[in-house]
């Protein structure tokens, strides 16, 4: 059983040093592909007097990107919560796929249509 919101969490303050480690136990399953809004060990940043918390605010943001792997749109979203934060939230992701090229938001591409020759 997992509990993502602990209370204890919670109420840390993101700036102090605790030594005490809190968090989710490592997940492993063929094909998956988990992303966590900060790193083991850390908490997320909340959005004060916002909607959403930093990493959902970044994901919201690149997640509707036609024709990009999910890979690759978790780094984009990396890139955005760690540029912000300074460096205190870092997005972690554990991936077991097995599968290339994962789209969640494809945008059929317009080739021309070529002619057959019959001669």
């Amino acid at each position: 059983k997992y509990h993502l919101r602990n209370p204890e969490v919670n109420a840390r303050d993101p700036d102090a040093s605790d030594p005490k480690s809190i968090g989710l136990k490592a997940m492993y399953k063929a094909g998956s592909l988990i992303a966590f809004a900060c790193a083991p060990g850390t908490i997320a940043i909340e959005g004060k007097g916002q909607r959403n918390g930093l990493f959902t605010k970044h994901l919201l943001k690149h997640i509707t990107t036609e024709n990009e792997d999910i890979q690759m749109i978790l780094r984009d979203v990396a890139k955005g919560v760690t540029q912000e934060s300074k460096s205190k939230q870092i997005p972690f992701v554990s991936a077991a796929l097995l599968e290339r090229d994962i789209y969640l938001y494809s945008q059929q591409t317009k080739r021309p249509h070529k002619p057959e020759n019959n001669t």
